[in-house]
């Protein structure tokens, strides 16, 4: 789970406050995405819907995304700098290198996503 890009409905996990209460490691780098990794994916991996353009097949109910991505490879949880430009290793890391597989497209030309 993508700390800032994941939600879920009412009681999808009715102990939540509890799970947060007892994690010992909140106030650390990246301690929220340990959190949702071993602590709320195992309980919702099941119930849950994404939208994935590279990965979908890895994931139980992974879709392909709905749209395709801009011509400036703009995309959901990107990171921008307090200017508004937007952090160009990303994309140009990840996006420009490596295409989206075939059936993490919703069309065969969508080879981004």
């Amino acid at each position: 789970l993508n700390g800032g890009m994941w939600g879920g409905t009412r009681n999808a996990v009715p102990d939540m406050a509890a799970l947060v209460a007892s994690w010992p490691t909140r106030d650390k780098y990246m301690a929220d995405l340990y959190f949702l990794e071993q602590r709320v994916w195992p309980r919702v991996k099941h119930s849950q819907l994404a939208h994935d353009a590279y990965t979908c097949h890895k994931h139980p109910n992974s879709k392909p995304f709905p749209t395709k991505r801009p011509a400036d490879f703009q995309h959901v949880g990107q990171v921008f700098f307090g200017d508004g430009t937007p952090r160009q290793g990303d994309i140009d890391d990840f996006m420009l290198r490596i295409t989206a597989p075939p059936p993490c497209r919703r069309q065969p030309d969508w080879i981004h996503g």
